[in-house]
């Protein structure tokens, strides 16, 4: 059995006459300062974040089966050439596509 630094004998005995556990670091640690503990919420914050949004793509394999997804690539491509057919024609040229 592994040897621990705290007598947890004297630890539970004192938690039971008193109803009181003691807050704070671990005996041989400094306590966070208030800077430490609001990067580690901002760290936890942005892990969390990030789990949420990689759940929220769904995989290729459920996106090349659906219908609706084509759709919205073939209208992004047609409103790109007209983006760029538009911006030809402003400065000055033909337009794509036209000799």
């Amino acid at each position: 059995m592994p040897q621990s630094a705290v007598d947890w004998n004297a630890e539970w005995s004192r938690y039971a006459a008193t109803g009181y556990a003691p807050t704070g670091a671990p005996k041989g640690r400094a306590p966070m300062t208030p800077a430490e503990k609001a990067a580690r919420r901002v760290k936890n914050t942005a892990v969390e974040t990030q789990s949420k949004v990689a759940n929220a793509v769904p995989p290729w394999s459920s996106l090349k089966g659906d219908w609706r997804f084509w759709l919205a690539i073939i209208g992004g491509i047609s409103l790109i050439g007209a983006g760029l057919n538009a911006v030809a024609m402003q400065a000055g040229g033909a337009g794509v596509g036209t000799v």
